[in-house]
């Protein structure tokens, strides 16, 4: 598979995880080529257009008089310097075929050595392209500087751009939590992006453990309710190492902290809604499989974050949310709390901080 078609599945894949995505699929498409290549090239444009049915017809053609052609473009993408080849680089003059203007999609320096940019469509697809895809890489680099800051050592099954790729198609989502709990979104992104890109085998081998308990239970349930003359003929399900708890979906959300985040919002901000038992193993249960919708599971990533910053007495009751004007160490002693105590913690923090800051210039 090339890299045009790998981009185009992968935002097919982030749009899959999503039914409801407001993400423009196209536009998805062609910021994972830039961020996967670091240039968006003809060739690629006109490959990820076609997968979606459309065609460089819609591209808008540049300006006349000053404006590019084909031809090779300068090294350094500077303006004003001409290239070899039909015609002249960007700032030159010259005619030619307008579909090989250069532009820039990204980073200005980095292209390919002969084949030059595509000229990004001015939003014929109900959207501005050219910034969608720049905003994009923005955040991507500083995705990826504060990344490289986080010591991790398990093998983890999703790369920075299938992390970033799963909340951008949970946009609208999170943005209709963020509104009802009063928070930033970003507060939420930086969380899910933590937990979605550091996910490794270690999680799936503990939500087996409690699915295979859960399932366990329900059989010995079945089992018990049986009448007597029943259990004659059939023996009772098979004991093997129970697991009660794991944190779990994307905001990695133990059950029990779900039930403690869940209760405390609906007696104090919200006024109603369903309370668990924390110490009734069915009501763990409950909530545990709740979490396995994403959706929910994200609405509880929001709960828990104003959970944790009421132990640390940064909720405002009047306002039910969180204080205004919360300083950096405060904000980051939140996100210390949603994943515990200690130096892991104060690493894990300084770590979604910088997440947020990052998701923060990228939503304004």
């Amino acid at each position: 598979m090339d890299a045009a078609s790998k981009a185009a599945q992968a935002a097919r894949d982030a749009n899959t995880n999503n039914k409801n995505s407001d993400m423009n699929p196209l536009g998805l498409a062609l910021s994972q080529y830039v961020w996967d290549n670091g240039y968006l090239t003809k060739s690629a444009f006109e490959s990820i257009l076609a997968q979606y049915g459309k065609s460089t017809n819609n591209v808008t053609p540049p300006p006349t008089g000053g404006g590019s052609t084909g031809g090779n473009p300068p090294p350094s993408g500077n303006n004003g310097t001409g290239g070899t080849g039909n015609g002249s680089a960007s700032g030159g003059s010259g005619s030619g075929n307008t579909n090989e203007r250069i532009v820039t999609p990204g980073n200005d320096t980095v292209q390919p050595a002969n084949e030059p940019r595509i000229i990004i469509p001015n939003d014929p697809f109900d959207e501005n392209l050219d910034k969608f895809i720049k905003a994009l890489q923005n955040l991507r680099e500083n995705i990826d500087k504060a990344t490289k800051n986080y010591s991790n050592n398990p093998p983890n099954v999703n790369s920075t751009n299938e992390a970033l790729n799963i909340i951008l198609s949970y946009k609208s989502d999170i943005n209709r939590i963020a509104k009802e709990l009063g928070i930033d979104p970003a507060f939420i992104q930086a969380i899910l992006y933590q937990e979605i890109r550091f996910f490794n085998i270690g999680d799936y081998l503990a939500d087996d453990a409690v699915s295979s308990t859960i399932t366990y239970y329900k059989s010995l349930d079945q089992y018990n309710s049986m009448p007597w003359w029943a259990q004659i003929f059939l023996a009772p399900p098979t004991t093997f190492p129970l697991v009660y708890d794991s944190s779990t979906g994307f905001g990695q959300i133990f059950a029990t902290t779900a039930i403690e985040a869940n209760n405390w919002y609906i007696k104090n901000i919200k006024g109603y809604g369903d309370i668990y038992d924390i110490n009734n193993r069915n009501d763990v249960f409950t909530m545990w499989e709740n979490l396995q919708d994403n959706y929910y599971n994200i609405e509880k990533v929001g709960e828990v974050l104003l959970y944790k910053a009421s132990l640390l007495d940064l909720i405002d009751y009047d306002s039910k949310t969180l204080k205004t004007g919360l300083e950096e160490q405060n904000i980051k002693n939140i996100f210390d709390a949603y994943n515990g105590r200690g130096q892991h913690a104060v690493d894990y923090g300084n770590a979604v901080y910088e997440y947020y800051l990052a998701f923060k210039q990228y939503n304004a």
